[in-house]
């Protein structure tokens, strides 16, 4: 199923299936979603009505009423193990007095989006939703199932997040091995240059078992680091 919100132009003014990814985060950040205090319930409503126009199978599970979680799956044919794609949609408090834009406007001037909240990681999630709902979109049926996991409380521990859906809900996770989850490190110039890496820290975690592949991706270190 699709909506003609589903489609945008890509970098060459091509149509292209799925949301705009721009567009979603400039959506999302303007949830606020700030932690402490706590309450990401209409952000993950928002896009757990994106998932439902489109079809794609999708609950909320949450500890707590004001922190839900929300897992979506895509079908694949099952030829290899299911993907995790994990982001989290809380977000630390900020100072509105010492921007230039307001921090939760999601804003876009100068070329960027101006808010608290896209590198970490609102931006993130969106292309993750999109990408997802393209691949509805196009019919794209994956080697391996795609397990979309967004999560509440991310900030302060994740005991309402990431821990509580892998103990309480482990068979979310079952035959996981890859996950892609927070990403980026922040932008910086050299020279008359600018640059968006995509990793900033290495990171390498010692892990042995299912549940402990989906615990430690949806940690936000691993539980070691190297320079």
């Amino acid at each position: 199923m699709s909506t003609s919100s589903d489609f945008h132009k890509d970098t060459e003014g091509r149509d292209t299936a799925g949301p705009d990814p721009v567009a979603l985060t400039q959506q999302l950040v303007r949830f606020d979603t700030t932690n402490p205090p706590v309450n990401e319930t209409q952000c993950i409503q928002h896009i757990k009505a994106l998932l439902d126009d489109s079809g794609i199978q999708n609950q909320v599970l949450a500890n707590t009423p004001n922190r839900p979680n929300l897992i979506a799956r895509l079908p694949g044919d099952g030829s290899a193990s299911p993907l995790l794609l994990q982001g989290h949609v809380d977000v630390v408090p900020s100072d509105p007095a010492i921007w230039q834009q307001p921090p939760f406007s999601g804003n876009l001037a100068d070329g960027y989006i101006w808010d608290r909240r896209s590198l970490d990681m609102k931006g993130g999630i969106a292309m993750m939703v999109s990408a997802m709902l393209r691949a509805e979109s196009e019919g794209m049926i994956p080697a391996g199932d795609i397990v979309l996991t967004l999560v509440s409380d991310e900030e302060s521990g994740g005991n309402q997040g990431a821990r509580y859906l892998v103990e309480q809900h482990p068979e979310q996770f079952q035959g996981i091995k890859h996950a892609i989850g927070e990403f980026g490190g922040f932008s910086f110039n050299m020279g008359s240059r600018r640059f968006y890496p995509s990793w900033w820290p290495r990171n390498r975690c010692d892990i042995s078992g299912s549940l402990s592949v989906a615990r430690a991706a949806m940690l936000h270190w691993a539980n070691k680091t190297t320079p």
